[in-house]
């Protein structure tokens, strides 16, 4: 079996992709079984997680390739038992079922990067390319191109700018009229994206619902008070926001919506990650007045459970 090698921020869906096409692999399970073998497992072992697998072909740590490479720290940025002594903060359910998913209807590329991949002989999917609510390529300050189709992992990204072009759909990621709103979620989303480690979901909670209740934001459907929802539809482009979040379209100024209301609500509530990037900024100042939060309360439940001398 040929080991393809990790590109430096390429999506661990697109590698998996490349490993086959390197080994005319007709079948994810056939690439899973020739990656086991050479790892010196059986091949129907499925006791270690695939990115377990590719992390030992490529001699990187588990924790590496999911921080670096993997949409799971963006998607599961909070966790409900969060094992401190843990190796990862993630579980191995998490990592098996998520590591290689991408919850998206569409996948981005920039036509720059390609051509420098090319000088190379092939071509990789980005991760940072694929954050919900970017817009252009960080390397190049450029728009990026979005194919629309998720199945396009499945091919290199020139490829799938090949297809496009044929097809007379070679169309740029739109530039937003206004962007310190959307800089300030991009702060926070891409944070997410790199964590090592997600935050403990109860102090996460805690943390941004004393914040929003200080504010006087609605924190349950059936309580009166200001919605958040309402100022994020103010404060974004709309275009932007509901590329971002697409549910966004039907938000009606005035009512409870479901789709993020709930990312500050007091009891246990899993928004989208893109939902609470979007509030986020409007509970904070930055990225750093929120993070000094979570380290103060967590300083403080660790003071809790000491016991006394």
């Amino acid at each position: 079996m040929t080991i393809v090698r990790l590109q430096v921020g390429e999506l661990v869906r697109n590698y998996f992709a490349r490993l086959g096409r390197a080994n005319d692999a007709t079948a994810d399970a056939q690439i899973r079984w020739r990656l086991r073998r050479i790892l010196g497992m059986h091949g129907a072992d499925t006791s270690r997680t695939l990115i377990a697998l590719i992390a030992d072909a490529n001699d990187r740590t588990e924790s590496e390739v999911l921080s670096l490479h993997s949409m799971v720290p963006f998607t599961h940025h909070t966790s409900t038992s969060l094992d401190q002594d843990a190796p990862l903060g993630w579980s191995d359910y998490i990592v098996q079922r998520h590591g290689l998913e991408h919850q998206s209807r569409r996948a981005l590329l920039c036509d720059k990067c390609i051509k420098s991949d090319l000088e190379r002989g092939y071509s990789h999917w980005r991760r940072d390319h694929q954050l919900p609510g970017e817009l252009a390529c960080r390397i190049h300050a450029q728009p990026l191109i979005r194919t629309g189709n998720i199945t396009d992992f499945g091919l290199m990204p020139h490829e799938a700018l090949d297809e496009l072009r044929r097809a007379g759909g070679d169309r740029k990621v739109e530039p937003a009229r206004v962007a310190a709103w959307i800089d300030r979620y991009l702060e926070f989303a891409s944070h997410f994206m790199r964590q090592r480690r997600p935050i403990q979901h109860a102090l996460y909670v805690s943390v941004i619902g004393q914040r929003a209740t200080e504010i006087r934001y609605c924190r349950d459907h059936r309580s009166p008070g200001r919605l958040i929802s309402d100022d994020v539809l103010d404060a974004y482009p709309k275009n932007w926001l509901i590329e971002t979040l697409p549910r966004m379209i039907d938000k009606v100024k005035g009512t409870y919506f479901m789709s993020l209301d709930p990312s500050i609500k007091s009891t246990e509530a899993h928004s989208k990650t893109e939902a609470h990037c979007l509030a986020l900024p409007l509970l904070f100042g930055s990225l750093r007045e929120f993070l000094n939060e979570i380290q103060t309360a967590q300083q403080k439940t660790k003071g809790k459970e000491r016991p006394e001398a």
